[in-house]
């Protein structure tokens, strides 16, 4: 029980930090690439 518990705590940890940096990249994406069309 407590193994599967201390799994499940890491993989919520894990996925929690993938949607973090994956929301991080899209909201960091737009200004880039429209400041990238801006400076050609």
């Amino acid at each position: 029980m407590l193994h599967s518990d201390s799994y499940l705590r890491v993989r919520i940890k894990a996925s929690s930090i993938l949607a973090f940096f994956i929301l991080a990249r899209f909201s960091i994406l737009p200004p880039l690439l429209a400041y990238g069309g801006l400076a050609e």
